[in-house]
């Protein structure tokens, strides 16, 4: 008996996708990292969102790792201000799309 994909069959390669450009945007040297790599991230994180509905539990957790890689001073505020910034940008899109969607 056929059954159709899950959701986490299309949110799986938009998480790998989405981990892989906040890597890049930690291991980017400062002139190096532009603001297309910022918005790659915004626009990957809220489809992820959309794709799956535990997305949260795991953005929360990549938030988290961030925060003790800046606590404990192997990554500078310079790096991380702008993915948290994204991060925080894509979740207020991801707020407007679900309000669209209502009405």
């Amino acid at each position: 008996m056929w059954t159709p994909p899950l959701r986490e069959s299309f949110g799986y390669p938009v998480s790998l996708l989405q981990i892989w450009l906040v890597s890049m945007a930690l291991k980017a040297e400062k002139g190096r990292r532009s603001k297309n790599l910022m918005i790659w991230i915004q626009m990957a994180t809220t489809v992820y969102i959309m794709s799956w509905q535990f997305a949260q539990f795991t953005l929360f957790t990549q938030v988290c790792l961030i925060f003790g890689l800046h606590s404990f001073g192997l990554v500078g505020k310079e790096k991380i201000s702008p993915i948290l910034f994204s991060l925080m940008v894509r979740t207020l899109s991801y707020l407007l799309c679900s309000i669209m969607l209502v009405f």
